[in-house]
């Protein structure tokens, strides 16, 4: 009976004496902790980061230029004065003069190249030439003031 009332008091001593935790072990886990939640955030950080890089470079080699030519070709096919377009962007320009170096994330072109390729476009079409047929032969992309 002794033996049994001895390892009772042990156990009953073990639950409540149990682990005592520090207050210094307590915030050298938590500093742990911190230093493990900062790292893996920074992990997902890089992981998103990685991601965006491989979005715009594959938004890169789409020419954003060529959607503003079919439209163009388009609204004046539907008898709309397509030198006008030109006006919207040279606004841009005034009102946001970051948007004259190059474009959105560099994958979208500046207002003065898209204000030029819109001057080149509707000259194009005033002259009643097709100008997908017109830039596609001169070997030229429509839109680079330097190539043209």
């Amino acid at each position: 009976m002794a033996l049994v009332i001895a390892v009772f008091l042990f156990l009953c001593s073990c639950s409540f004496i149990g682990p005592q935790i520090s207050s210094e072990e307590e915030r050298r886990a938590q500093a742990i902790l911190m230093a493990e939640g900062q790292a893996w955030q920074k992990k997902q950080e890089q992981k998103i980061l990685e991601i965006a890089a491989r979005v715009i470079g594959a938004a890169e080699n789409v020419e954003p230029l060529k959607f503003h030519l079919y439209g163009l070709i388009w609204a004046h096919k539907a008898g709309f004065d397509v030198s006008a377009a030109k006006e919207l962007w040279r606004r841009m320009a005034i009102e946001m003069p970051e948007s004259i170096e190059r474009g959105f994330l560099a994958s979208h072109p500046s207002s003065a190249e898209r204000f030029l390729s819109i001057e080149k476009v509707a000259e194009t079409l005033k002259q009643g030439l097709d100008p997908i047929k017109v830039f596609a032969s001169s070997g030229t992309r429509y839109h680079d003031p330097e190539r043209n």
